[in-house]
């Protein structure tokens, strides 16, 4: 149990390094620009409401209870 203790901190350390790594190549995060940083993420957020949107048009129920909330 203590040597699996002491490598837990290690591994977490390499897990956040590796999905730090795969987020830079593909052009996800940029830990260096914030400029372009606030961009990808207005990008997403924007990809989001609109798949989110585009969804619930396509639910009755959700579209439905839309109408009701607004």
């Amino acid at each position: 149990m203590r040597a699996a203790l002491r490598e837990y901190p290690s591994a977490v350390v390499e897990t956040h390094g590796a999905i730090n790594d795969y987020l830079v190549s593909k052009g996800y995060y940029h830990p260096e620009d914030i400029s372009e940083q606030s961009q990808v993420n207005a990008r997403a957020t924007n990809a989001a409401i609109t798949l989110s949107q585009q969804w619930s048009m396509k639910t009755p129920i959700l579209s439905e209870q839309r109408r009701i909330s607004m």
